[in-house]
């Protein structure tokens, strides 16, 4: 994979994950395609309705890592701006923003890979740690 590709690399471990109810919006071919699996060092809480996670410490390891998916975003401009209104990112007032758009880099089975992920920025009040860090894994024991 060349770097331009790299820079268009989606991290998602919620409702975005294929067979969730959110995963249509990544599913069409023009928007993105899916990559392979990754990992995450962030903590992943259940908020209720969807899932959040935090990003780490600067320079500290994260103690939890984040299970999900990674996708070849096809047109990054027109997905990340949409994206972006339905995560709640603001650029011009990120510290209004429910979520939070930034690199992180994803262990994968190709090695390391620097991804785009969204981080909840709000306080946290009674999200419950998802101890496995995969949502999937998660709901399916909820039902």
């Amino acid at each position: 994979m060349d770097e331009d590709k790299d820079q268009a690399l989606l991290f998602v471990y919620g409702t975005l994950l294929r067979g969730f109810e959110n995963a249509p919006f990544l599913g069409s071919p023009d928007k993105a395609v899916f990559f392979l699996a990754g990992k995450i060092p962030c903590a992943l809480y259940d908020l209720g309705p969807f899932p959040a996670i935090l990003k780490p410490a600067e320079g500290k390891p994260g103690e939890h890592c984040t299970h999900g998916e990674i996708y070849q975003v096809n047109d990054p401009l027109v997905l990340f701006e949409t994206l972006d209104l339905i995560e709640g990112y603001n650029h011009q007032h990120p510290q209004r923003s429910l979520y939070i758009r930034e690199k992180i880099t994803a262990d994968t089975r190709e090695g390391p890979k620097e991804v785009w992920a969204y981080f909840y920025n709000q306080p946290l009040e009674n999200a419950v740690l998802i101890e496995s860090g995969n949502y999937r894994d998660y709901i399916a024991g909820k039902i």
